[in-house]
């Protein structure tokens, strides 16, 4: 499940700035792309880029705010970026990584308090 090459803009279907398609209200929901140069050193792979929208005036692309908040799929940190600091929403190739590292990540989260449990 492990990625080696980074996430470009060549993985999304559009940017934060882009109409949304017919019937959608906001990118809230959506995993959507950071890139390398806004992530710290250590977290410099292709498993960080990626970051579910959950709120935040940026996540619709005709509001005047640019906060997006949301969390990594990864490990569930949550987080806030600007709206111009974000590649785009992914791909259906990208929403389906991001799905998978959730799952895996919430497996890894119920199993660690269940060992607290005992």
């Amino acid at each position: 499940m492990t990625r080696k090459k980074p996430f470009t803009k060549s993985d999304v279907v559009r940017t934060m700035f882009q109409p949304l398609p017919l019937g959608e209200k906001s990118n809230e929901g959506k995993v959507c792309i950071i890139p390398y140069r806004e992530l710290k050193d250590e977290y410099r792979k292709p498993e960080y880029q990626l970051f579910r929208l959950d709120g935040g005036n940026g996540c619709k692309p005709l509001n005047f705010g640019s906060s997006c908040y949301g969390y990594y799929c990864i490990d569930g940190e949550r987080g806030c970026f600007s709206r111009n600091q974000i590649v785009g929403i992914g791909n259906s190739e990208v929403q389906q990584y991001g799905t998978e590292l959730e799952m895996a990540w919430n497996n890894k989260s119920k199993e660690t308090s269940k060992e607290m449990e005992m």
